[in-house]
């Protein structure tokens, strides 16, 4: 397992290049995108625990809520945003006449998960670091709720986090390129290209979102 890991961190090609039995199963793709998802459910308590301070203390008493939800959602959300990326690049592919099926493309996109394992440990170091030195205060009226979570979420070290996210979204997206080519049976044009557009389009509207534009 860990030569393998290796490999695709090295050659993606000559990883995908094997037979596909040797990388077509779900289980360790499946247990990468859990563990992207854990780590990314611990940065998501904290920037929820810093979020809940924002409001007024008679709410903040909803700390394990809060918590619960944050976690969950983050665990959820990845396995969500994996089933949805094979589902865009599978049907994309089809304009390339692929042929692999469904679960080979599930699987090649979930190795892709990879370097956000990386990325999510590199938020979560941030997060750690850097929100307990954010200064915030209780507000009660909803207009400055809301203008005080985006003065928050559009801080410098959520920024920083959504460039990060940018560069190892397209390490993914590399990896992405050589397993669609194979689960898919196209070109190595064809993968690349369909890989392209949605990642193009997740980077402008994180780019948007995050503020970096503001």
């Amino acid at each position: 397992m860990v030569s393998s890991i290796l490999l695709l961190f090295t050659d993606p090609d000559g990883f995908f290049r094997k037979d596909p039995k040797e990388w077509s199963g779900l289980a360790l793709p499946a247990l990468i995108v859990l563990v992207a998802g854990i780590i990314g459910a611990v940065s998501a308590y904290l920037v929820s625990m810093k979020l809940l301070q924002i409001f007024p203390e008679s709410l903040q008493s909803a700390t394990g809520l809060v918590a619960v939800v944050g976690v969950v959602g983050a665990i959820l959300g990845i396995f969500f945003s994996w089933v949805a990326y094979t589902i865009v690049l599978h049907v994309i592919s089809m304009i390339f006449m692929g042929k692999g099926t469904f679960a080979g493309t599930l699987a090649a996109v979930g190795y892709g998960f990879l370097p956000t394992v990386i990325g999510s440990l590199i938020d979560l170091l941030l997060f750690a670091y850097y929100l307990p030195t954010l200064q915030v205060a209780p507000v009660t009226d909803i207009l400055d709720i809301q203008s005080a979570t985006l003065a928050l979420t559009h801080s410098p070290v959520f920024q920083m986090v959504s460039l990060i996210g940018i560069i190892f979204l397209l390490w993914s997206a590399n990896i992405w390129v050589y397993g669609l080519r194979y689960a898919r049976g196209i070109s190595l044009r064809h993968a690349a290209i369909s890989v392209a557009i949605p990642v193009i389009v997740l980077i402008v509207v994180t780019l948007v979102t995050s503020g970096v534009f503001s």
